[in-house]
């Protein structure tokens, strides 16, 4: 049929059509100052001229303005400086071009690329990246006569930052075209210096193009593109997820709108990722759109069940307009453990404030619903039992309104199952869980079945369970103290701190004094106006023993005079009433009492004459308040033991004097006892004899027998066949016992030659380079677990596989502090087991078995000993002390 065209005449920009429009007598770009290019529609001049047009030598090198000054690209130039060096002359390659045809026989000679191009003839382009992509520049053309080398460089003039081989340098010979071909994979927004130049000969024409694929922008792509450890959204230097470059503003540049703490447009939420206006840390305006982003519009988008922010995995934040899941997941909603720490994705991981979000990274500073204080003072601390926390990374425990508890907290069997809330319906994952439905399959804690054969069936009758929506029945060496798990343990109606049996976090027995404590008597016993928890500060739960910042009764506090000393004693026999992280477990103690008067810094030392022995020195605000420790000092991390307070408020401060010498853990040596297997499975000796561990896949053990220790740079391998064998590794000498202490566990002990060698070592077994260790770890590897013993929670792991026998593995170390430097590894099937800077000795323990293996865990503990300093197991415990404070 007929058709109808329309011819539109549009008359070519002003900087590109041969007229002297604004009538300077200068014509076009790149002769003219107004014109920035030449697509410019105006050849209008600014009002203040460019550097290139000003008529100064603003660079000072005797050049004045275009043409003349090789830094000036064109007349519109804001910059004389010459780039590419003094005197080199370089070319724009404009980005709306796809080519541009050069000839380097008349270019400069000055330069060479690490693939060839010294003492030849060379033409350098200026190519201004505006986004992110993939650019390939080619000079394989008819157009091209010479042999080229081409070569990209991200300052002009600095030789060392040509890129990276393969991609910074080609010369077309290994492609046969004589021609260079070069692609970045991936550019950032920026300059690049491109430079056509000739092999060999005197130089000639050529033509030089670029293959633009754009890329996602440096702020959504995944990446840390300016190396800060922040990414995408996150990243001050982000002002939305179309921003081509994470680079931060300049220092001292004041915090934007969404990065200010405020709440500036008072819609109740405040800044990135939270505000609906805010679509990236470094936005500008906080204001909502109109129109409700993906993210925050109550809509599951993406139809995946999961609906906005924070809970869907593709919402980086409440602006976020696109609730589309990335590929890959982010590292928040992948179901990996990313960081290693034992917990997975949002809500569960510290790290994660969303589940979108791209870094499982756990924060320097833990966040309030993770940092086991009840900072809300409703008796209940952190994720997952405190209804005001959302998460594990939520920095408020404030509990919402009476009217707007969530569904696992209101009171009410929303979900008519019988069941009311959290912690015992299992529908309910945390107290702030918004339904009570649960998943299809019922959670281990709430399945009514003995997952662990333990003879305990569920929340709250096994141990294992924190909750009823607990999935591990097994995992009985992580649980928290009783008086700070979010359950009714006694069963008198009250929970935790709301307990009179719970004197504070720490507590681990909710059951009820004989009397009822001061903290719960209704009386204000400290006459300060206030009484009993939580109204008292000096109450850290209704069964604290009293309501100030006092000791429990029976404990002598005798005063330190200002600026004074005082000589004491501790006494072999003598009671053990406190004890900090730096010591103090199982050895005598005294308390002081220090009333500072004006705001100082002051000094609490026991590094005086009068102490005879290694003593631990710590200070609090609260005499019966762990976490109100200021400093403590002696015994492992420092040794000397002085505490320096800066600034300190005036008030009361109390001094604790403890037993020092190296507390450290060792094993007895002796025989074990661990639980026979059900099946009257004993291992063979193939499977415990480290000798045979690489027997081609038939056992647990596979490969598993390379032990090595390192100290002072230098590895070497340890013995571990059955015996005691001597080693020495680049002057530290040791002693490495393997053993058998029951038919079912090998021991191996590695101890300094010289006791007490407190050097730093590390420790490896098995080697995932080498291809690690085959543990049995088919089905079941790695799967955390911890038990506690002193106080502290050990870690090991456990193997289960449908080919090989069962395995608990564990390594101790010697000090009590470097618990959380063993890692255990795996690569597939492959172990390792590590710990880098610890103390000798280090007992390894391996156990073959189809036994309960958290049973054998705890058989394994019992072979551990605690054994205090040198000298014996109580003289370096107590003894005279000079205790001296100072305000400076």
């Amino acid at each position: 049929g007929p058709v109808q065209v329309t011819v539109t005449e549009v008359d070519l920009p002003q900087c590109s059509n041969q007229v002297d429009d604004d009538g300077n007598g200068r014509i076009d770009y790149p002769s003219d100052p107004g014109c920035s290019g030449p697509d410019d529609r105006e050849e209008v001049a600014p009002a203040e001229p460019p550097a290139c047009s000003n008529d100064l030598d603003d660079d000072g090198d005797g050049l004045v303005d275009y043409p003349i000054d090789q830094g000036c690209i064109s007349a519109a130039g804001e910059s004389e400086v010459d780039r590419c060096g003094q005197g080199v002359r370089f070319a724009e390659f404009p980005v709306d071009q796809p080519f541009v045809l050069g000839d380097t026989s008349t270019g400069t000679n000055t330069m060479s690329g690490s693939c060839g191009g010294a003492n030849e003839k060379e033409i350098i382009y200026h190519y201004a990246n505006p986004f992110n992509a993939r650019l390939t520049f080619n000079t394989n053309f008819p157009e091209t006569g010479i042999p080229t080398v081409l070569y990209i460089r991200r300052d002009c003039a600095t030789r060392n930052t040509e890129l990276a081989a393969p991609m910074g340098c080609d010369d077309g010979q290994l492609g046969g075209t004589q021609h260079g071909r070069l692609t970045i994979d991936r550019a950032s927004a920026g300059d690049y210096w491109v430079v056509v130049d000739t092999r060999l000969g005197a130089g000639g024409a050529f033509k030089l193009s670029v293959d633009v694929h754009r890329l996602d922008p440096g702020c959504s792509d995944g990446r840390d593109g300016d190396g800060d450890g922040e990414i995408d959204g996150d990243d001050p230097g982000c002002s939305g997820p179309d921003d081509e470059t994470e680079d931060d503003p300049p220092a001292g540049t004041p915090a934007a709108a969404c990065a200010n703490d405020r709440d500036d447009d008072g819609d109740g939420f405040t800044d990135y990722p939270e505000d609906p206006g805010c679509t990236a840390m470094g936005d500008t305006d906080e204001a909502d759109p109109a129109t409700p982003p993906q993210c925050a519009n109550g809509i599951d988008d993406d139809d995946d069940g999961r609906t906005d922010y924070p809970t869907d995995g593709g919402c980086q934040s409440r602006g976020d307009d696109n609730e589309r899941n990335p590929v890959p997941s982010a590292a928040c909603s992948n179901a990996l453990d990313d960081d290693q720490d034992s917990r997975t994705d949002y809500p569960q991981d510290p790290g994660c404030r969303s589940a979108g979000d791209s870094s499982e990274a756990d924060p320097a500073t833990p966040p309030v619903c993770f940092d086991g204080v009840d900072n809300d003072r409703d008796g209940i601390a952190d994720f997952p039992f405190d209804p005001g926390c959302a998460s594990a990374a939520d920095m408020d425990e404030s509990d919402p309104a009476a009217a707007d508890m969530p569904a696992c907290s209101n009171g009410l069997d929303d979900d008519g199952d019988g069941v009311i809330d959290f912690p015992l319906d299992y529908g309910c994952a945390y107290a702030a869980d918004e339904t009570e439905q649960g998943a299809a399959l019922a959670p281990a804690c709430g399945n009514r079945r003995d997952d662990d054969g333990d003879g305990r069936i569920d929340f709250p009758d096994d141990p294992g369970c924190r909750f009823a929506a607990d999935n591990d029945e097994t995992n009985v060496g992580a649980l928290p103290p009783r008086c700070n798990d979010g359950v009714d343990n006694d069963f008198d109606g009250f929970i935790d701190f709301r307990d009179i049996g719970c004197l504070d976090a720490e507590d681990n027995d909710e059951a009820d004094p004989a009397e009822v404590p001061l903290c719960g008597d209704d009386v204000d016993n400290d006459g300060d106006g206030t009484t009993d928890w939580p109204d008292d500060v000096g109450c850290q739960a209704r069964g604290d023993l009293t309501e100030d910042q006092s000791c429990q009764p029976g404990v002598q506090t005798p005063l330190v005079p200002q600026n004074g000393s005082v000589s004491g004693a501790t006494l072999m026999d003598g009671s053990d009433n406190y004890y900090s992280r730096c010591g103090g477990r199982f050895a005598p103690d005294a308390v002081y009492k220090y009333v500072l008067d004006a705001q100082a810094n002051v000094t609490f030392s026991l590094d005086n004459p009068g102490t005879d022995y290694p003593a631990v020195i710590s200070v609090r605000n609260d005499c019966e308040e762990p976490t109100s420790l200021l400093g403590c000092a002696g015994n492992f991390a420092h040794p000397t033991p002085t505490v320096t307070l800066n600034n300190a408020a005036p008030g009361e401060y109390y001094i604790f004097v403890d037993g020092g010498g190296p507390e450290r853990w060792i094993s007895s040596g002796n025989a074990m006892v661990v639980p026979p297997s059900p099946d009257a499975y004993v291992p063979s000796q193939a499977d415990l004899t480290p000798q045979n561990w690489g027997d081609g896949g038939n056992d647990a053990f596979d490969g598993y027998g390379a032990t090595s220790l390192t100290f002072g740079g230098v590895t070497q391998s340890v013995d571990i066949s059955v015996g005691r064998h001597q080693g020495n590794v680049n002057g530290y000498a040791y002693t490495a016992t393997s053993d058998f202490p029951s038919p079912s566990v090998w021991r191996m002990r590695i101890e300094p030659a010289v006791d007490f060698d407190d050097r730093l070592v590390d420790f490896r077994l098995g080697d995932l380079m080498a291809g690690g260790g085959n543990m049995g770890c088919d089905r079941d590897c790695l799967d955390p677990h911890s038990i506690e013993f002193d106080g502290r929670q050990i870690n090991y792991f456990t193997s289960t596989d449908q080919f090989d026998p069962d395995t608990v593995q564990m390594l101790v170390p010697s000090d009590p502090e470097q618990v959380g430097l063993i890692r255990y590894d795996n690569n597939n099937d492959n172990v390792q087991i590590s710990a880098a800077g610890i103390k000798l000795p280090v007992t390894m323990y391996v156990a073959v078995t189809n036994a309960n293996l958290d049973a054998v865990a705890a058989a394994i503990i019992t072979d551990i000993e605690l054994q205090a300093g040198p000298g014996g197991p109580d003289a370096q415990r107590f003894g005279n002390f000079e205790l001296t404070v100072q305000e400076n």
